[in-house]
């Protein structure tokens, strides 16, 4: 007796959506049991087979997920929730659902920052996932953020903690923080987007970090030179002091503050204070501000290290204050500091103070403010600072290579890395792209006012430095 079973199955898995497919082929089978030449067979039922071969096809469709894009650690069928702490996720239905990580600071020096960072990034992926701006196959989902107290310890502990089930860190929080966990998160091959703008980042030799916009070394150069060329004061305007976080954004901003001295004829740095985040004393400070006594002063500190600066200094000098200009980076920022029952309020609203960052704010009249605008009403959110702003600003990038990955089939976290330098990035003029070397260089300067966000945006500024002397730290 002889017998012949006919199955094929084979599989060509290439991450194309065009061309990845299944065969299987033939449900039953005939075998033929009668002698050669003869006409007789039976028909045998392979259910048993074919119910197999359909169990190897639903694991491949796990593999390939809808439409055949190919997916790895950070998908999952997991139906995504409708709400996660109190933010609507714009999520639909019968969608797998695509992770995103938070390191953020629950505990630390940016307490009061984190809940607005936390809900800037679920804005944005509600707006998404509500216009099914990846398609219909794909949810976005903010998982539950880690608290790192702006610790690089505790950093690296929750990065650990969360890292095999999520695609991406849609937030890493600081700049020696996230330095921490770059090895593990190119060895890890996964994308972060920090809320951090180190000048470093603009190396190439870190390309897992989606960073964006100027550095605090170029908003450094650029506010120092707004006010040296915009300020009535201007030609009053001769010594300079910096202050801020030595290893983190301080030193970087510092950097750039003593570039502009260097380059900028009538400016003189008279001093410096730089102190690691837990050891900075804003009375200290102080005591060395008396002393010098600048005409600029520079912070590149925490909220709660600028109040306690500018009262001592308004404690100090009384009137003599309004004659001093200070120049904050956006971390020293906060817009409780323009409430009115804020005890400084008029210190901070006196004119003598000016901001920088890497954005615009969000009352500057862009197509994406307006979009951030229309979406803060739709979600009844009013508690709106530049915190909000940057970190949904920051999520573009990393929306874009999302995007070009599922067109092309393949969201696994190395082919993300893979389109990381091939995407291009529309940023609805919240950022803009001008660009010298490959870099932003222009930062936009404001000063507070009492409206929604604390903030009066007075538009970018460059310094023409940038251009005629270079882009990068000394």
């Amino acid at each position: 007796m002889s017998g012949e079973e006919e199955l094929g199955f084979t599989i060509n898995i290439n991450g194309n959506n065009n061309d990845s497919n299944l065969v299987l082929a033939s449900n039953s089978a005939l075998i033929n049991d009668t002698p050669s030449g003869g006409s007789s067979s039976t028909e045998v039922d392979l259910t048993p087979l074919t119910n197999e071969l359909n169990n190897v096809n639903k694991k491949i469709e796990t593999i390939l997920g809808a439409n055949n894009v190919l997916f790895d650690k950070g998908v999952s069928d997991i139906q995504a929730p409708e709400i996660i702490n109190d933010i609507p996720t714009g999520a639909k239905p019968g969608r797998k659902t695509i992770h995103l990580g938070i390191l953020n600071d629950y505990s630390g020096p940016y307490k009061p920052a984190a809940p607005s960072l936390e809900v800037g990034v679920r804005l944005f992926w509600y707006n998404v996932n509500k216009q099914s701006l990846l398609g219909d196959q794909f949810n976005v989902i903010i998982d539950e953020g880690v608290d790192t107290g702006y610790n690089p310890d505790k950093h690296k502990q929750g990065y650990l903690s969360i890292k095999d089930d999520i695609l991406a860190l849609g937030i890493t929080l600081g700049t020696p923080q996230t330095l921490g966990i770059y090895e593990s998160m190119v060895s890890d091959n996964i994308l972060g987007v920090p809320i951090s703008w180190w000048s470093g980042w603009d190396k190439t030799e870190y390309k897992n970090v989606l960073s964006l916009g100027s550095s605090y070394f170029i908003d450094g150069i650029n506010i120092l030179d707004y006010v040296k060329n915009n300020d009535s004061r201007k030609d009053s305007l001769k010594k300079v002091f910096v202050a801020g976080f030595e290893g983190d954004y301080g030193g970087d901003f510092a950097l750039g503050v003593k570039y502009s001295c260097d380059n900028i004829s009538d400016l003189e740095l008279v001093g410096e204070f730089l102190k690691p985040p837990f050891t900075f004393n804003a009375e200290n400070c102080v005591e060395q501000i008396l002393q010098l006594k600048p005409d600029i002063i520079c912070l590149a500190v925490n909220p709660s290290n600028t109040t306690g600066i500018v009262g001592g200094l308004v404690s100090a000098l009384g009137e003599e204050y309004l004659q001093k200009v200070l120049c904050l980076a956006s971390p020293a920022f906060n817009d409780a500091f323009i409430k009115p029952d804020f005890e400084l309020v008029s210190s901070f609203l006196a004119g003598n103070v000016y901001t920088c960052s890497f954005a615009s704010d969000i009352a500057f009249n862009t197509p994406g403010n307006q979009k951030l605008i229309s979406i803060l009403n739709e979600t009844k959110i009013t508690n709106i600072n530049n915190f909000l702003t940057a970190s949904y600003i920051g999520q573009y990038r990393i929306f874009n290579v999302l995007k070009k990955s599922i067109n092309k089939g393949d969201i696994r976290r190395a082919s993300l890395i893979a389109n990381v330098d091939e995407t291009e990035v529309d940023y609805d003029g919240m950022l803009t792209q001008k660009l010298h070397s490959g870099l932003k260089l222009d930062s936009f300067i404001s000063k507070p006012a009492q409206n929604k966000i604390g903030l009066r945006g007075i538009g970018y500024h460059m310094s023409e430095l940038l251009i005629t002397r270079g882009t990068t730290p000394p």
